[in-house]
């Protein structure tokens, strides 16, 4: 029997139909009846966490957050509800014809810490939803890829999908006027009773399907007019990861299992077994519409070398199976992956694959051949990204490597000055512009530079000036020093001119007449707050406050022990199980070790933007500062600091995808569904 695959879409293929807006209407029309509760379970929840908490800020936040949760539950609601109607009809709003694509400019933008801790809170979402309705979830996809006439099944085609709800919260809450802190603790107590409530949500969904008269969608191997029916694989199918399994070893017991249902008389052909496998990459991995295509061609190829070469079965590292995988490691995270670009590696590509469908059977040596040439070619792509990314990389690390040095130079003032009465206006030039410019010379210059040592002693010459007795004139060479090089290091600094000319003449106010200057107590701290960052373009001349000194408490890392099904076929496992006993220093230093490892090229498994995501390091800094990986979603490129990277590993939001994971994974769902 001849078998042809049926092509997988990501997008409907046909415009928005009446029964799917019926179904959002009926989906509307529930939000009424569970979200009130919702929220009245999170103010509840919001007092258990305050009772539970040791520390005291949250304690303080959570308990203003309960108050709030009570006093404005009809507005909270009414926000979510839009926020969530708005957000299922984005999701199935059909997508323009696509005409001449414009190239996209790149636009590199750092994922700071408070985004970072809103996706840990919002992955409990996600965890809590997936673990509790799996199979509702697993249906729903395959109904709703139904419903919106997709050709097969898609794990994005359920409108209310536990990203979907992760994201409407987010945009929610951030309507709420609240505080960073305060929304991630508001998101992290919200998403669990969200994440538990959704399992009931998704039931009467399906039943309301089922009623309906809505079929799944199945995996299509669709037979030709010389042969008969095939058997569909389940609709919705999922794959988890083995624990402690590596890829081959997957691979491998998969090829063992399958080899055994090859002798039993029901079994499918090798031929047939090859198309279901192809079916199962096509239907459940999210790729690029080149990677689509190419699959597509290789589809005969390797059914003729699963009857031809029976060694297919029985090596997890034969190249065809390399091969594949290769195709799905690009197009998974790749937009613009596609092998039939004008070019010489994609021309290799392509001689290749076409001796492939030309060669009946075709020989190990042609796929290796095939394989060679897809790697040069997804090398040829990554060195494209990384010439796009490496110029915008740089300057935002060059930002990023400014801002920490910065910070600590202000931490340092701070504490020289900390337990000194030392005037007001020149504690805010201090902590403010001066270590401003003083951060300059060090990331200019270095800290072993004169300039850096000159303005650093700076500090202790201006602290000494202000506490010379009263009425005794300064010394007018310490004067003019002190005036001088504040003037050059603000130049040097890029403060603008009126800014300089304003600073200078507070600073020589308050050195002249320290006495007339407020003197706070020793050891008190301002009440401004936290000073904001200069503005370095805008030429202002308001100085900016001084920040507190009081110390900010450290949470320990965030662990997640179950990923659920995340969203389609390359779900990796987190190898955080066997970090469970550490605390959270040593899962700090473990999500470390692991950053240090990390090289331009490797293949990642990141929680970010409410969802999980494949994505590719595309560069990382020299001192490991900085990442940006590349991805199909979002915005295609996401830069993370150290520390934002090492939260999301720390709570098990971030792994390395092995090579040959998605094969392994394909398999192993295969022969589950030849076990069943």
């Amino acid at each position: 029997m001849n078998v042809v695959l049926s092509q997988g879409q990501q997008q409907p293929a046909a415009a928005r139909s009446p029964r799917v807006d019926a179904y959002l209407q009926a989906v509307r029309r529930d939000l009424h009846v569970w979200l009130p509760g919702a929220v009245r379970a999170t103010a509840e929840a919001l007092e258990q966490a305050r009772l539970k908490t040791t520390h005291p800020n949250d304690r303080q936040g959570l308990s203003e957050l309960h108050a709030d949760a009570q006093r404005q539950a009809p507005t909270w609601t009414r926000h979510l509800m839009s926020s969530l109607s708005a957000a299922m009809d984005g999701d199935v709003e059909v997508p323009a014809e696509e005409g001449e694509e414009e190239e996209r400019s790149l636009t590199l933008t750092l994922l700071d810490d408070n985004t970072i801790d809103e996706d840990i809170a919002l992955s409990r979402l996600v965890q809590v939803a997936e673990l509790r309705a799996e199979a509702s979830l697993r249906e729903l996809a395959a109904r709703c890829s139904q419903l919106r006439e997709l050709p097969s099944v898609s794990p994005d085609a359920n409108p209310m999908r536990p990203a979907i709800v992760a994201g409407a919260l987010r945009r929610a809450v951030g309507e709420f006027g609240l505080e960073p802190p305060k929304r991630v603790l508001l998101l992290r107590e919200m998403a669990t009773v969200f994440g538990s409530q959704l399992a009931s949500i998704y039931a009467r969904q399906l039943d309301m399907l089922t009623q309906w008269g809505v079929e799944p969608t199945s995996f299509k191997v669709l037979p030709t007019l010389d042969g008969p029916g095939a058997r569909a694989a389940p609709p919705g199918a999922s794959d988890r990861a083995v624990a402690d399994n590596s890829a081959q070893a997957m691979a491998a017991e998969a090829l063992r299992r399958l080899a055994v249902r090859a002798d039993e008389p029901d079994a499918l052909a090798p031929a047939d077994t090859m198309a279901r496998l192809l079916s199962v990459l096509l239907s459940r991995a999210t790729l690029s519409d080149g990677a689509r295509r190419m699959i597509h061609r290789l589809d005969e190829p390797a059914r003729r070398l699963a009857v031809s070469s029976p060694e297919v079965w029985t090596s997890p590292d034969h190249p065809l199976w390399q091969l594949l995988d290769r195709l799905v490691s690009a197009g998974s995270v790749h937009e613009g992956f596609d092998f039939t670009r004008d070019d010489p590696s994609g021309e290799a590509f392509e001689r290749a694959v076409t001796r492939l469908e030309q060669t009946d059977p075709p020989d190990t040596s042609q796929l290796r051949a095939a394989l060679e040439a897809a790697d040069e070619a997804v090398t040829g792509l990554l060195d494209q990204e990384v010439e796009r990314v490496v110029p915008q990389a740089r300057a935002m690390e060059a930002r990023l490597t400014r801002h920490d040095i910065e910070a600590g130079v202000r931490e340092q003032i701070v504490e020289q000055v900390r337990f000194s009465p030392v005037p007001a206006a020149l504690r805010q030039f201090l902590v403010g512009p001066w270590a401003s410019a003083v951060a300059h010379s060090a990331d200019q210059h270095g800290h072993d530079s004169k300039q850096f040592q000159v303005q650093a002693e700076l500090v202790e010459s201006m602290v000494d000036a202000s506490r010379r007795p009263p009425g005794q004139a300064i010394e007018p060479g310490l004067y003019t020093r002190c005036m001088t090089h504040a003037r050059l290091g603000l130049m040097d600094a890029g403060f603008p001119a009126a800014r300089v000319e304003a600073e200078l003449a507070d600073l020589g106010r308050v050195l002249r007449n320290p006495w007339a200057e407020p003197q706070p107590g020793v050891g008190e701290q301002d009440a401004d707050g936290e000073m904001p960052a200069d503005d370095w373009g805008a030429g202002s001349v308001a100085r900016p406050r001084a920040p507190r000194v009081s110390a900010v408490e450290s949470r320990p890392a965030e662990q997640s022990r179950s990923l659920g099904l995340h969203e389609a076929l390359p779900t990796v496992r987190i190898d955080m199980n066997a970090l469970e006993d550490l605390d959270a220093g040593g899962l700090e230093m473990a999500a470390g070790a692991w950053l240090d490892t990390l090289e331009p090229g490797a293949l990642c498994r990141l929680f970010l933007l409410e969802r999980w995501m494949n994505a590719q390091l595309v560069w990382r800094s020299m001192n490991r500062s900085m990442f940006v990986f590349a991805s199909r979603h979002g915005e295609r490129n996401h830069s993370l600091s150290r520390s934002a990277l090492q939260k999301l590993r720390a709570a098990g939001l971030a792994t390395t995808i092995e090579r040959g994971q998605f094969i392994a994974q394909a398999l192993g769902e295969l022969a589950r569904t030849e076990d069943r």
